[in-house]
Formats: C-alpha cells, structure tokens, sequence
C-alpha cells in the first residue's frame, strides 16, 4: 500500500516538471515579425521589422534559459522579420535606382539639347511640366519661341547666365560629358537628384576638364511619370536655382 502511494505521488511530480508555459515573448517576437510586412511600404517602418528581429532573439535566449514553450514562434518570428527586412531594402534600392535612372536621362537630355545648341529645348527642360510644350520637335519649338515675346525673352534672360554661356563655348570645343551621381533628397512634396558631371574638351592642345552641378527635381505629384522631372542649375558661387511654378493669382473679392 505505502508502495503504491509513493508510486502515485512520483507520477504526479513527473507530470507536474513536465509542464511548460508558453512564453510571452515568443508570442510577441512572432505577432510583431508578422507585422514587419509594413517595412516594405516605407523606410520610415523599417524599425518595426529591427525591434522584431530583435525581439524574437531575446525570446530564443528566454525560452532557452527559463525552459519555456514557444521556440518555433520564436524561430517563425524571426525568420519572417528577417525576409521583409530584407525585402524592404532591395525594394528601397530598386526605387533609388530607378529614381537616378530617370533623373539622369532628363540630365542627359538637357545636356545633350546644350551641346547641340538646341537651346530651346534645354530651356525646355528647366520648365515645371505644367510650362512646357508638348514635345515639338527642334523647328516648330524654335518657331513657338519667335512667335511668343515672353517665351523668347526669358530664353535670352536663359543664355545669359553664367553656367549657359560657358557650356555655349563648350559645344563649340567638342566637349564630352561623364555624369557621377553625388545623392537624392526628398520630402513630403519634392524630390531632388544632384549631380556632377564632368565635361571634357580640349584647349590650346590640352585637356581640360569642366565641372559642372546639376539638380534635376519633381514634385511628389508627378512621381509616377518622367515627365515630372526639371532641371535647375547651380550658378558659381552659389546653389542650384530652384524652378517652381507660379503662384496662383491673388484673390480679388
């Protein structure tokens, strides 16, 4: 009988050291990798996904240490917190490159139209798109230019900058260009590639080499479209000139 009864109460603690609870952390670290989906939509979420990986290592170290269940929510936590990390930033990167590929085709485009002497179509593309023409080609742009005053006087206001008459003397030397991304800016309501371009040409039997800034910009409103994209160029001495458009007409009632 006495056999009996310590056999009894010995099954009962066996049960009792096998009963384990389920760890909180583990269940957080696994609810909070689920919800590191949302570092793909924007940089600014990105510390979701960290804190998860973050956490669901310190859940790992507790079920360890405290015998606790939950390692498999752990384990699942941390490798989806992992994959949207990671997915976040190969998406980030995919847009930053696609960002600096449609900045620098406008570039290109602008400084192809100035080593070609198109200056119409240059100025052109220093223009908000709502100032623009509907890509008229080089002759019928340059006749919407001598038919329209204001247009052609702010094209000679154009040419005389400082930046445009030494590119001017530039075509005339052959130059050649080689662009090197220097950094892309952005807020809530504009956009900004800076570049720095190298023009190379030759003077007197020696190579000579031009720098030249340029910030090629778009309102947030556009950024689904190339068109958005404008020029502006930095004078010496100072920063870039920033192209907006016109203010609306002030309220008269």
């Amino acid at each position: 009988m006495t056999e009996m009864l310590f056999a009894e109460i010995g099954d009962e603690t066996t049960a009792d050291d096998s009963y384990r609870p389920l760890s909180g952390l583990a269940v957080g670290g696994f609810i909070l990798g689920c919800l590191s989906v949302v570092a793909i939509f924007s940089s600014l979420l990105w510390g979701i996904a960290i804190l998860a990986v973050v956490l669901n290592l310190a859940a790992l170290r507790h079920v360890a240490l405290r015998a606790r269940k939950g390692h498999g929510l752990a384990r699942a936590g941390l490798a989806l917190s992992v994959l949207f990390f990671t997915a976040a930033l190969s998406y980030s990167w995919c847009q930053e490159e696609l960002i600096r590929r449609q900045a620098q085709r406008i570039a290109d485009l602008w400084l192809e139209a100035m080593l070609s002497g198109n200056l119409p179509l240059a100025h052109q593309l220093t223009l908000p798109p709502a100032g623009r023409e509907s890509e008229p080609d080089r002759e019928t742009l340059a006749e919407i230019y001598r038919s329209r005053p204001t247009l052609a006087a702010d094209l000679q206001t154009y040419a005389e900058r400082p930046r445009i008459k030494k590119l001017a003397e530039l075509a005339q030397a052959n130059a050649s260009a080689r662009p090197r991304f220097a950094q892309h800016v952005q807020d809530l309501y504009r956009e900004e590639v800076m570049f720095e371009y190298e023009l190379r040409y030759e003077e007197d039997g020696k190579e000579n080499v031009y720098s030249l800034p340029l910030s090629v910009q778009r309102q947030r409103e556009h950024a689904s479209h190339i068109k958005g994209w404008h020029v502006s160029i930095a004078e010496p001495g100072g920063a870039p000139q920033i192209d907006l458009p016109p203010p609306p007409p002030p309220d008269l009632q």
